[in-house]
This record gives structure tokens, sequence and C-alpha cells, in this order.
């Protein structure tokens, strides 16, 4: 069976319009097994709670973040991993 990762995704807590535990539903899914959550600034996701429904549903987690600046008047957003 094909593996499926996104490493690259924003919950309600920045831009994005699902909240974490409807992600790793979706993930769920959508056959997905590997996810970053990589909120703008934030880490907030992140929690115990959102940490353990990802286990018992099966999704691995690479914790991430999006962090944003700016460079003579260009935003450039880096990822962490």
């Amino acid at each position: 069976m094909e593996k499926l990762i996104d490493l690259h995704i924003h919950t309600n807590i920045s831009d994005g319009t699902l909240t974490p535990k409807e992600i790793i539903d979706e993930a769920k899914k959508n056959n997905v097994s590997t996810i970053s959550i990589a909120d703008h600034d934030t880490i907030d996701a992140y929690t115990d709670e959102l940490l353990k429904y990802a286990k018992e549903k099966n999704i691995n987690i690479i914790p991430a973040v999006e962090i944003s600046t700016k460079i003579k008047k260009a935003g450039i957003h880096v990822l962490g991993y």
C-alpha cells in the first residue's frame, strides 16, 4: 500500500479552516499516514491531547512551524521541522 504524507498543513490556529483534530480526521480519511502542522508563527496546535489523538488514529506527526520574516520588504516564510 502506498504511504501518503503531507508536511505543510495549516489549522484554524493559523490561516487554515480546520481544527487540529479535524486535520487528523481528514488525514485518516484520505489515507495520509504522516503529517506536519506548520501553522504560521505558532506551535499551539501541538497539545498533548492532539498527539494522543493522532496516535490513537495511527497518524504520525512530525512537529513543524512556519516562521514569517521580512528582508527588504519581501515576506519570507521559513519552514522548521
